[in-house]
């Protein structure tokens, strides 16, 4: 569950070098975040990254980048090792590792993204970090204007059904207000439940979502032994559920999608309006 909600980690403005710009060669680069990386990619700056996490799957390119450790876990050693002109992180297990890496002469770049609005200016700033200016502001602007439209298709439903979002089951983990998931279901034509709740993430506890009687649940995690689907149908005070009822039960999600604040993130609303909207019938947005 905590690999989970450290995914979800959202991108704020973070001081940096211009490394990209300074420098007489090519930035060498390590991602800590999957989310990270895949904006480096889609800044024109896949070939600056000389390290990452074990979670940095995407794109398929990355198999040929060496591994630096897991995801908020890296080894502070490899990371010497790499020799890196920045070291782009999201959030740490080991909240002292920065200043370790300052002291060692390397220079780690926070940059936790928690809103959509984030991700353009951090493909901004990744981009100067990377040589990749130009690249990152026109990638940048191109998110923006793709943000603005589903803003305004959003805008447009006279319908948003409550939504129950579930990150874990055994206990029920939820999005809050605040969330980065709770923007994206408000982004495809839904209402969060969890919007009550003043934090980001919290668990939940049956009664509370009985007590709300959810429209949607929306599973955004898989499990090894079965689907979340039939957990929540085998739960037997949930048989009166309206979204157990009548079948709105959505776990056919890719929640990289979803949970990483990146580039992907407007093909999982794509999703979510699947589940959420279904009579929605405009054609879906080209991501790049």
């Amino acid at each position: 569950m905590a690999s989970v909600l450290l995914a979800a980690t959202g991108c704020r403005r973070a001081p940096f070098q211009d490394a990209g710009e300074a420098a007489s060669t090519p930035p060498r680069l390590v991602s800590l975040a999957p989310n990270l990386t895949e904006i480096l990619f889609a800044v024109g700056a896949g070939d600056r990254i000389v390290g990452r996490t074990a979670a940095c799957d995407y794109p398929p390119e990355v198999e040929r980048i060496p591994i630096v450790g897991d995801f908020g876990a890296p080894s502070f050693e490899k990371l010497i090792q790499l020799k890196p002109t920045a070291i782009l992180y999201a959030d740490l297990e080991d909240r002292t590792l920065p200043e370790r890496l300052r002291a060692a002469g390397l220079q780690p770049v926070g940059i936790p993204c928690l809103t959509l609005d984030d991700i353009s200016a951090a493909m901004e700033q990744i981009a100067i970090l990377a040589g990749r200016e130009e690249t990152g502001r026109a990638a940048a602007a191109q998110f923006r204007e793709k943000v603005a439209q589903e803003r305004r298709r959003a805008a447009g439903y006279l319908r948003k059904p409550r939504v129950y979002v579930e990150y874990w089951g055994d206990p029920l983990y939820s999005a809050g207000r605040g969330s980065f998931v709770s923007e994206l279901v408000a982004l495809a034509g839904g209402t969060n439940l969890g919007d009550e709740i003043a934090a980001p993430y919290f668990q939940a506890s049956p009664e509370w979502v009985l007590a709300r009687d959810p429209e949607v649940i929306l599973c955004l995690y898989h499990l090894t032994d079965g689907s979340p689907i039939e957990r929540i149908r085998s739960r037997r005070a949930w048989q009166n559920v309206r979204a157990v009822r009548e079948g709105r039960l959505c776990a056919d999600l890719d929640v990289n999608c979803i949970l990483r604040p990146g580039p992907r993130v407007l093909e999982g609303v794509r999703q979510l309006r699947r589940c959420l909207q279904p009579d929605d019938q405009q054609a879906p947005l080209t991501i790049p």
